[in-house]
């Protein structure tokens, strides 16, 4: 019962935190425009940014996949971070370009731009139908994992169907009244939490199991080193490695 008080406790602070932009923003009586609906008024700035990136892109597979990912293939896992620093190159050669013509020219999404740049419809539409294609499996993924993570964390307490339903009807919140606004605020709050969880979790386990990073690394030279190289104990080849980076 204590693990489903704190999870509620924890939703109503994502919604506190994720809504308060929208209440203050009607408070002043600012119509919610297209513009600051889906760009937060082109100004969230580098901590939103940052923040918004990491949760989006360390989500739900952080805590179900990667983890699983790293105790059975050990290094392999550093895609993931080889991926994101592509991701980051991309983003430091085309971000600001893209900025500067969505400012004079008042793009809202991908599709206007393209639409645009190659001056057809058709080529608009095709983009956008690409990401409402791409962008069901990657929120479908988020609400299986949501319903699989409040399950485990209250021992069943809360079904699997009910834990999605929740995290649905979050998400259904915030898409309705928040904008991006609101979900870069919720970003910020899930991203401070991943990293005190996490780093929290890596540095009690690497200190009271085993005294420090430097005795944990041995042991594990000692008792399975594979984890430690390419291809690693489940024979993963430096084509798949660098295939699996560059896809993501």
């Amino acid at each position: 019962m204590t693990a489903v008080i704190m999870l509620a406790v924890f939703f109503i602070m994502t919604l506190v935190v994720g809504l308060m932009p929208t209440i203050l923003q009607r408070r002043k009586g600012t119509a919610m425009s297209a513009n600051e609906y889906f760009l937060g008024g082109r100004g969230l700035g580098l901590v939103l940014i940052f923040f918004t990136l990491m949760a989006t892109w360390y989500s739900s597979g952080v805590f179900l996949g990667s983890v699983a990912e790293v105790y059975t293939k050990g290094l392999e896992w550093v895609f993931g971070f080889t991926s994101s620093a592509i991701a980051a190159i991309v983003f430091l050669l085309l971000g600001p370009q893209i900025k500067r013509l969505g400012d004079r020219h008042g793009y809202v999404t991908q599709a206007d731009m393209y639409a645009d740049r190659f001056k057809s419809p058709a080529v608009g539409y095709i983009s956008g139908l690409i990401g409402i294609v791409f962008i069901i499996p990657y929120i479908t993924i988020q609400m299986v994992g949501t319903g699989y993570i409040i399950e485990t964390f209250t021992d069943g307490l809360i079904p699997y169907w009910a834990g999605s339903l929740i995290g649905l009807l979050v998400c259904f919140v915030f898409i309705y009244t928040g904008g991006i606004r609101s979900v870069a605020w919720t970003d910020v709050f899930f991203g401070i939490i991943f990293l005190v969880s996490i780093w929290g979790v890596v540095l009690l386990v690497a200190n009271n199991a085993f005294g420090g990073f430097g005795s944990m690394f041995s042991t594990l030279v000692d008792e399975n080193s594979g984890l430690l190289t390419l291809p690693g104990p489940e024979g993963v080849s430096w084509t798949y490695f660098f295939s699996q980076a560059w896809v993501i």
